[in-house]
């Protein structure tokens, strides 16, 4: 799961759903564990991207990539934060107040002992970011 209280790789959905039920049953018995529950649209927003790339919409493909790599880059800082103790005020403002370019994808995961992304893959991020800021500044 999110936080990585629950390893979900090559298990069956009965597998996944008995170590749900007995990771929830601790949480709830702790009283003092706050429960997340998050709805994650990243699947969705790849998709989307990856039709109107098909479709060549690119200013489309571009803004849905860069909202895919912006909600999975939150998503991995949120986890990361989680297990390093920081609280939910102090991730959303580290979200809020970094840039998805090269504060996300170089220096925060660092500090947050992510290992870094590859150079080519932190270069499109950036690069996608831009293009999408780009079309907003231009279309607004």
């Amino acid at each position: 799961m999110r936080d990585g209280h629950i390893d979900t790789s090559g298990k069956s959905a009965e597998e996944i759903g008995r170590e749900m039920r007995k990771y929830l049953k601790k949480v709830v018995a702790d009283k003092e564990s706050p429960i997340h529950i998050v709805i994650d649209h990243t699947s969705h927003l790849l998709k989307l991207a990856r039709q109107y790339a098909m479709q060549e919409k690119l200013e489309d493909a571009c803004l849905y990539y860069a909202l895919w790599f912006e909600h999975w880059l939150n998503n991995l800082i949120v986890s990361s934060g989680r297990r390093k103790g920081l609280t939910d005020k102090e991730l959303n403002q580290i979200i809020r107040e970094t840039d998805i370019g090269r504060g996300k994808t170089t220096w925060l995961l660092r500090l947050l002992d992510v290992p870094a992304f590859r150079q080519d893959h932190q270069e499109r991020i950036v690069k996608i970011a831009e293009l999408r800021n780009a079309l907003e500044f231009v279309n607004s």
